[in-house]
C-alpha cells in the first residue's frame, strides 16, 4: 500500500473519530439528573395554596436555561420515565385546584415551553410534554382527563410554530371539540325515547342535578358504572328527594341489543335512546368514547363533562352529605 493511501486511510479514521467525539461524546459528557424538585415558599401554607403554586411552577426548573442531555428518551437531563411520573404529580395538582386556575396554569406551561424552545431548539421538552399533557388530560381512558383544563393548552399547540403545519389541524380539531359544553355553560337540549316509545327531552327533566350518562349495552365499563351507581344508597336517596336525576342515553343503532338490556337499567332512571342520532352526528356533545358521564346543575349547566367515573362517584357522595 502506498504512503499516499495510508495517509488517506489515517485521515479518514481521524475524521471518523472527530465526528464520533463531537456531538455524540459531547452529549455523553452532559450531566443527567433527577427531576428537579420544586421549592415551595413558606407563605403557601395550605394544601390548596401549595397545589396552586405547584400547578404554576412545577416545570420551571426542568425548563430553566442549562446544558443538558436531551434525546428521544431524555428531557433536559431527566429520564423520560421520571418525566412521566412528574406529569402524574402535575395532573394531581391540576385536579386539586379550581378548573379556571388549572386551565390558566396549563396555558402558562405552553408559553414557558415555547420560550424554552426558542432558547434551545435541540431540547426534546416541547414534544415530550405536549404528548404527555395530551395523554393525561385528553385521552378518553385517562383518569385525569378534563377538556376544560386542556382547552387553552391544545389551542396554543394548534397555533405553535413548533408543531409541523400538517399536524396542526388535528390539534385545532381537538380544540374545537374541547370548546363544546365548557364548564358553567348550558348543554344543548335533545330528545330521547324510552322503551315504550315515549319521547322525552333533557330540559324537561327536573331535578337539582342531572347525571347524564351515555352508555352502550354490552359495554363492560358501562355495566360496571351501572352496578356501582345501583349499589350506592346515596343515588336512591337523591333521586327520591328530587336532588338528582339519572338520564341514561344510548346513541348508536343496534336497538335490539338495547331493548334486550332493559332489565339491567334501574327503573328510577330515565333510560332512552337517541332516535335521530343527533348526539353522534350533530356534534352537540364531544362523545369520544363510551361510557361518557356529565354532571349538570338544575339549569343544565356543566359541572363535569366526560368525567372519570371515580370523580362522579366522589361528587355524588360529597353532595349527598351536604343535605
Amino acid at each position: 500500500m502506498s504512503g499516499k493511501n495510508v495517509n488517506i486511510i489515517l485521515l479518514a479514521a481521524l475524521l471518523a473519530m472527530t465526528l464520533s467525539c463531537g456531538t455524540g461524546s459531547r452529549q455523553a459528557r452532559l450531566p443527567m439528573r433527577a427531576f428537579p424538585e420544586i421549592s415551595i415558599p413558606t407563605i403557601y401554607d395550605s394544601d390548596d395554596a401549595i397545589a396552586g403554586y405547584m400547578a404554576q411552577h412545577w416545570w420551571d426548573a426542568l425548563l430553566a436555561p442549562g446544558e443538558w442531555y436531551s434525546d428521544s428518551v431524555t428531557v433536559n437531563g431527566v429520564a423520560l420515565d421520571n418525566v412521566m411520573m412528574a406529569m402524574g404529580t402535575y395532573a394531581d395538582c391540576l385536579s386539586a385546584i379550581p378548573v379556571k386556575d388549572a386551565a390558566k396554569a396549563l396555558g402558562g406551561l405552553h408559553t414557558k415551553l415555547e420560550e424554552h424552545m426558542k432558547a434551545d431548539t435541540a431540547s426534546s421538552a416541547y414534544r415530550v410534554i405536549v404528548n404527555l399533557v395530551e395523554k393525561y388530560l385528553y385521552d378518553p381512558n385517562s383518569p385525569y382527563r378534563n377538556e376544560d383544563i386542556y382547552l387553552p393548552f391544545v389551542k396554543a399547540v394548534s397555533e405553535s410554530e413548533f408543531i409541523p403545519e400538517e399536524v396542526r389541524a388535528s390539534y385545532a380539531h381537538a380544540a374545537e371539540m374541547c370548546a363544546l359544553n365548557q364548564y358553567g355553560t348550558p348543554v344543548p337540549d335533545f330528545g330521547f325515547k324510552d322503551i315504550s316509545g315515549r319521547m322525552h327531552h333533557l330540559y324537561e327533566v327536573k331535578a337539582g342535578h342531572v347525571l347524564l350518562f351515555f352508555s352502550n349495552p354490552g359495554c363492560y365499563a358501562c355495566r360496571g358504572i351501572i352496578e356501582h351507581l345501583n349499589g350506592m344508597p346515596e343515588v336512591d336517596r337523591m333521586i327520591a328527594d328530587g336532588r338528582l336525576a339519572v338520564v341514561n342515553v344510548y346513541i348508536d343503532e343496534e336497538l335490539d341489543d338495547w331493548k334486550e338490556y332493559q332489565s339491567f337499567y334501574p327503573k328510577s332512571w330515565y333510560n332512552g335512546y337517541d332516535p335521530d342520532y343527533v348526539i353522534r352526528t350533530d356534534r352537540l356533545y364531544n362523545v369520544r368514547a363510551i361510557p361518557s358521564l356529565y354532571i349538570l346543575d338544575s339549569e343544565k349547566r356543566v359541572i363535569m363533562r366526560d368525567a372519570p367515573e371515580e370523580r362522579v362517584f366522589e361528587w355524588i357522595e360529597h353532595n349527598n352529605q351536604l343535605q
